[in-house]
């Protein structure tokens, strides 16, 4: 059984984020499409401050050489190569990984029923037939939108989503942010028909496709490539797979049959309670090699729905930061600001940075609402802040700096000192 340090776990936990070298020097991932190939999942949320949170995660990783234009269109490309389904939330997947969600579309079926009410037959049978002419937005279809419950839909967006999450549609495109939908069909499976499938797939409540069994290994083996190292929670919230009902034992079966297979490993962690699983390439790399292109890693600021991130309670325990989104925080009750980012240098978490941007007379201010540092104020940690606020700032464009508040208070000026260094000028 293999016996891992936190330092360990972390230097494995930036590296399998793809976070773990320079993009602009050492290409990690040469495009897009790979990265999330990489990643498994992209979380989507609407918030925008600097930029929506799936192209902050881009961004991170291949810095301004991509453009928002650029990542948008090789995330959702014609033909289509990703698709948008409910994996650890509202995420865009990778084509590839569209026969094993057959499990939770199965499930949903089911269930009859998300958070909502399924619409009447009437209405399902009139999305059908004209998604049955083509793709189309909610919009289209009728309209999005009502007054009432369920985030103001309407009846043809609450049908058009439950189709989508049953699989008789599927979202592979975008117009203007608004979900395209159109209906499903084997070609997503990866076959021209379903007598090219493999003989174990079958047809369950009306979804054909893998074994829920094959779906789970599938999805549990992607998990622990994703995390390189996870207790049995980790993993499985890697795309939420106990939101169904299926059973913590039987997913601890199925990761325990893939130890045994030698497809994964089994270890310990010092310091932690649980059992991990660790995937085999987790391991090629040692800390002496992480910690020699450590100088050469740029700092760079993370979206709180950043893969890093988006567990909050792993995130406590392998980086000993607590955190929690205040977008949905009265204003007044916020520590660290609407939409703070944690700041990753090296393998350490050294900052919050609350940011906003500012358009006037053509030129873009970039505005560094709150900078809270994690530990206790020095020149490295100070200038690596400023670095990962300049880079951010290169995502919009920047003509201009602002710096807010600083906690604590007394490491503000040399931060702006820091960020006078650059061409710019902040206040």
């Amino acid at each position: 059984m293999t016996e891992l340090s936190t330092q360990q776990v972390r230097d494995i936990a930036v590296r399998c984020a793809g976070l773990g070298s320079l993009p602009s020097t050492v290409p990690r991932h040469p495009s897009v499409p790979s990265l999330l190939e990489e990643l498994g999942a992209i979380q989507l949320d609407t918030i925008s401050t600097l930029a929506r949170s799936h192209e902050l995660v881009v961004l991170a990783r291949l810095g301004a050489i991509e453009g928002k234009r650029e990542i948008e269109s090789k995330l959702w490309t014609s033909p289509p190569t990703t698709f948008e389904y409910w994996s650890h939330a509202a995420c865009i997947l990778p084509l590839s990984s569209y026969p094993w969600f057959a499990f939770r579309r199965r499930s949903f079926r089911r269930r009859g029923i998300r958070w909502h009410d399924v619409p009447s037959k009437r209405i399902l049978n009139n999305i059908l037939k004209q998604l049955s002419e083509g793709p189309s937005t909610a919009n289209n279809l009728g309209g999005a939108k009502r007054p009432g419950p369920w985030w103001d839909w309407s009846e043809v967006k609450i049908g058009v989503e439950w189709l989508l999450d049953i699989g008789d549609v599927v979202c592979t495109s975008r117009t203007n942010w608004r979900r395209e939908y159109q209906l499903a069909d084997e070609s997503l499976l990866g076959f021209k028909s379903i007598s090219q499938a493999p003989k174990s797939w079958i047809t369950t409540d009306g979804v054909f496709g893998p074994t829920d069994d094959e779906c789970l290994r599938q999805l549990l083996l992607a998990s622990v490539a994703a995390l390189g190292v996870g207790t049995l929670e980790d993993v499985i919230d890697v795309h939420r797979l106990s939101m169904h009902g299926l059973p913590r034992k039987g997913l601890s079966t199925l990761l325990h049959e893939l130890v045994e297979e030698r497809l994964i490993d089994s270890g310990t962690v010092a310091g932690w309670s649980e059992p991990v699983f660790i995937h085999p390439n987790a391991l090629h790399h040692t800390h002496e090699d992480s910690v020699s292109t450590q100088l050469q890693r740029p700092p760079v600021m993370l979206s709180p729905f950043d893969q890093l991130i988006w567990n909050r309670e792993r995130l406590e325990r392998i980086f000993a930061m607590r955190y929690r989104i205040e977008a949905y925080t009265p204003a007044a009750q916020r520590v660290f600001g609407y939409f703070a980012m944690p700041v990753l240098y090296g393998q350490e978490l050294i900052a919050r940075v609350d940011p906003n941007k500012e358009r006037k007379s053509g030129k873009t201010t970039f505005i560094a609402r709150t900078v809270t540092f994690e530990k206790r104020p020095t020149a490295e940690h100070t200038r690596a802040i400023a670095s990962a606020i300049i880079s951010a700032g290169s995502w919009i464009n920047a003509d201009a700096y602002e710096v807010e508040v600083v906690s604590p208070a007394s490491a503000r000026s040399a931060l702006v000192r820091e960020l006078n260094k650059t061409p710019t000028q902040p206040t």
